[in-house]
Formats: structure tokens, C-alpha cells, sequence
């Protein structure tokens, strides 16, 4: 961060953890070439998943866009690799990514309203512990699952939007209905990301 002669400086590690940590990494990259090899679709996508679900790993965060990268090229086995993640709680901070992947592969749109269904649930009961602001009260223990699922909801709200179907699923309506009676996210309610979506797929959500 401060420009001038370069001297050496404690990285903070041993070195055998460092080495651990590139022999990891190093591990990661062999199990996605493997998989990529694979000619089975089958096959190939029951190895990715393992590969998304590395994200808690070293390097796993690489491992793991690269494999959603290779799940959303893919065909209906890897459609049905990624319906299978958007069920995993466990995974649920990456499930905007799992969804983004999804959105343009051969998938019922009964799908996104399924899981636009779930969202419903969650919100119907959470909005009622959240004050306005929320999204930036860190004395909260369970903000960052709200986060998180503010984040499924809203990228399903754009796949189903991008999707464009030639008619609207009742479960965005149900939704909107819902959503209506949450506190906003930010102190400036403009900034409501879903409120957005849900105008764009002509849905109510005035507050």
C-alpha cells in the first residue's frame, strides 16, 4: 500500500502451513480437471457438486465458481445438479449463484415458484422480528441469514423476469403480498432491490 523500496516483511505463517495451504489448492484444481474429463453427465455433475460444496476450503471459493461455471454449460443432467443444490440450506450463501446458473437452463418454471414458495415462508415469519434498517444491525445473531435469503429471493424474482414466461406464476404474487409488510432493508427504501423486481414483474409490493 506504500509505494517505495521493496523490503521483506513477516508474512505471519509457518511455512508448512503455507505449503499446506498450496497443496490444497493444488488439490482442488486436480479434482476439477478429473471432473471436467469426465465424458458421463451424469458422473461429471455428482463431481462438481462435490467441487461447489468445497467453498469452506482453501482456495474452495475458485473451486467452486468454476464449478458452477461448468454446471451452467452444461445440459439437463447439470439442470437437475443444480436444482438438487438450490435444496442444500447449508449452501444457501451461494445460492444466488446457483440460481444465476440455473436461469437459463431447461428447467420447469414450476421450479423458480417452488422456491419462490420457500421464500414466501421464511419472509412471512422473519419480517416480524426486523426493524426497519435491518440489513445493517449487526447485533443481530441471525442478520446474515436474512442476507442471505434477501439474496435467494431476489435473484429468483430476476431468473423468473429474465425467463420472461408468457404468463405470471401466482407464487410472485404471494410473495409481493408478503413482502408488502416487511420493514425495509435500508434506511433508504429506494434501494430495495426486490421491491424493484417485483414492479418489473408487475407485482404489488407498496409498503
Amino acid at each position: 500500500m506504500n509505494p517505495g523500496p521493496t523490503h521483506l516483511v513477516e508474512y505471519g505463517e509457518p511455512e508448512q502451513q503455507l505449503r499446506s495451504e498450496v497443496w490444497e489448492v493444488l488439490r482442488l484444481r486436480a479434482a476439477m480437471d478429473r471432473a471436467a474429463a469426465i465424458a458421463d453427465p451424469v458422473e461429471r455433475s455428482r463431481q462438481l457438486l462435490v467441487l461447489v460444496r468445497s467453498g469452506d476450503m482453501v482456495g474452495g471459493t475458485f473451486s467452486s465458481l468454476s464449478a458452477l461455471r461448468k454446471l451452467a454449460a452444461g445440459g439437463e443432467a447439470e439442470a437437475n445438479a443444480l436444482v438438487s443444490l438450490l435444496s442444500d440450506e447449508t449452501l444457501l450463501g451461494w445460492h444466488q449463484d446457483i440460481i444465476q446458473a440455473l436461469a437459463g437452463k431447461p428447467v420447469a418454471d414450476s421450479q423458480f415458484g417452488n422456491f419462490l414458495s420457500e421464500e414466501t415462508k421464511y419472509w412471512a415469519v422473519a419480517c416480524r422480528t426486523l426493524k426497519p434498517g435491518w440489513w445493517n444491525d449487526m447485533s443481530s445473531p441471525k442478520i446474515e441469514l436474512s442476507r442471505n435469503h434477501y439474496s435467494r429471493a431476489h435473484a429468483l424474482l430476476e431468473a423468473i423476469r429474465v425467463r420472461k414466461l408468457s404468463e405470471p406464476i401466482p407464487e410472485v404474487e404471494r410473495f409481493a403480498v408478503v413482502w408488502s409488510g416487511c420493514p425495509a432493508s435500508e434506511k433508504d427504501a429506494e434501494k430495495d432491490q426486490i421491491a424493484e423486481e417485483l414492479n418489473l414483474l408487475g407485482a404489488s409490493a407498496t409498503r
